[in-house]
């Protein structure tokens, strides 16, 4: 599994598992995604195979997490307090807000035209991201995601509190 680090951002490929899985919550949030015209946050079903996908996370990816990874940098698996339910969203337009004291990991489902994902880390960096469907996004809190708009992007979101 090969993963690269920008600041406090991290993003991993998928392995050929967790992309067939992810393609079937696709599948399943396809028309939800497209029709999302609530701006700038839709929460959509997160429906039977999402929860494959977040299952297939942890076996994964979670589990497998070194502490001294680059990946560890911004998200720790030591590190975990609590976790927040797992939800799947629709990001249309403008900002999408990362807690303090959290890291968060989202899994691109669907993008429905060309929209650029970019994140603002907490030292007021920004990066483009690679929202690639399938990767696996490991983002620090006290940060937020922003759309330009130019279309529609679902996906799996987990929030996590962390020691």
């Amino acid at each position: 599994m090969s993963a690269y680090r920008e600041g406090s951002l991290t993003i991993s490929q998928p392995t050929t598992t967790f992309l067939r899985l992810v393609e079937q919550a696709a599948r399943d949030c396809r028309e939800s995604t497209i029709s999302a015209k609530k701006k700038p946050v839709t929460k959509i079903d997160f429906t039977r195979s999402c929860a494959d996908v977040q299952k297939e996370f942890v076996r994964s990816y979670q589990d497998k997490i070194n502490s001294s990874s680059s990946t560890a940098m911004v998200f720790d698996p030591n590190k975990i307090e609590s976790w927040w339910i797992p939800e799947v969203f629709v990001l249309t337009e403008g900002p999408f807000r990362i807690p303090p004291l959290t890291s968060a990991v989202a899994i691109p489902l669907v993008k429905d035209g060309n929209p650029r994902i970019e994140y603002y880390d907490s030292r007021g960096v920004t990066s483009s991201i690679d929202w690639n469907v399938g990767s696996v996004i490991y983002l620090a809190g006290d940060s937020s995601l922003k759309s330009d708009g130019c279309g529609n992007t679902s996906f799996i979101f987990l929030l996590f509190k962390m020691k």
